[in-house]
């Protein structure tokens, strides 16, 4: 089960759902050790699956919140005079792309 991320989900964070919310917290079971304290959750490998892409999408979504900090930061400079504007136009780099 894969779900995609546009810039429609990033822009609205309200959209994006947890996969927790689409787990059966019923089937959740927990192996305690001696003292009964709680050690380890075991899901069924269809809820595995789910959380697995979730996460990996949570993954690509940081990726992507650093690369536009990092530009915003590299932006602020430029605008300071701590770093020389880009040799490219803008329409130059989206055609790069």
């Amino acid at each position: 089960m894969t779900r995609q991320t546009d810039l429609a989900t990033i822009n609205n964070p309200d959209s994006f759902s947890f996969p927790i919310q689409l787990l059966d917290m019923n089937a959740v079971q927990y192996l305690t050790d001696a003292q009964g304290v709680k050690t380890s959750v075991v899901i069924s490998i269809d809820d595995w699956k789910t959380l697995s892409s979730y996460m990996n999408e949570v993954k690509e979504l940081e990726q992507i919140v650093k690369s536009v900090q990092s530009g915003l930061a590299q932006a602020k400079k430029i605008e300071a005079g701590k770093l020389p504007l880009p040799s490219q136009t803008t329409e130059e780099f989206l055609n790069e792309l």
